[in-house]
């Protein structure tokens, strides 16, 4: 028997089954990856607000005895991988058939520096914030939905100019100095199952 011989085939296969390997990771890799986030991250904007909510691991809901409240949701997203048309949404039930939840879309930059909540901070032309009320779509049974096309274009358009930093002197805009966040407006008998961002690269 030829070791070298043997080696060699041994070698050679591996090769071949590496390289079938590797094509074929690249052929599953997906195109695009959409991101949900349950409602369980969400969140009253005040103590009082959230006393009435109930949240499940499957999702946040409005007693039907309870009061028309605020719930903020946040969504984590891969600044690189968000293209430059996009779409964030909200899903959820209702005990009331036809109704839908309202709710905005938000969008800000890290440098933004309008806080004009209770006068914390007035400085309107340094808002880099944005907000998008979401169309809301026929309801299905219990379900509703809401969502909203963005561009990176337009939410750009929508924030002030931002301000030289130390870290970005060139006062450049876009997705890696970007939060996102969704609020909804749980009346009682609404749920808020989870939102979503979609798609991403």
């Amino acid at each position: 028997m030829n070791m070298n011989a043997s080696i060699g085939n041994i070698l050679r296969g591996s090769l071949g089954a590496a390289v079938v390997i590797a094509t074929n990771l690249t052929a599953v890799a997906p195109a695009v990856a959409d991101i949900n986030i349950g409602a369980l991250a969400c969140q009253a904007p005040y103590l009082d607000q959230a006393e009435g909510l109930r949240w499940h691991e499957h999702y946040v809901i409005n007693p039907t005895n309870g009061v028309t409240t605020w719930v903020v949701c946040p969504i984590a997203f891969e600044t690189q991988q968000l293209p430059n048309q996009f779409q964030v949404g909200a899903f959820g039930n209702s005990t009331i058939p036809g109704t839908n939840a309202l709710c905005y879309a938000n969008i800000v930059d890290l440098r933004n520096q309008h806080i004009p909540t209770g006068s914390f901070l007035n400085n309107p032309g340094q808002d880099m914030t944005g907000q998008w009320l979401m169309s809301t779509k026929n309801p299905s049974n219990t379900l509703w939905s809401s969502w909203v096309t963005l561009t990176q274009a337009a939410v750009n358009g929508a924030h002030m100019p931002p301000p030289q930093t130390p870290v970005d002197p060139t006062q450049t805009q876009g997705p890696a100095y970007w939060s996102m966040t969704i609020n909804c407006q749980l009346k009682p008998g609404q749920a808020l199952n989870m939102v979503s961002l979609w798609p991403t690269l």
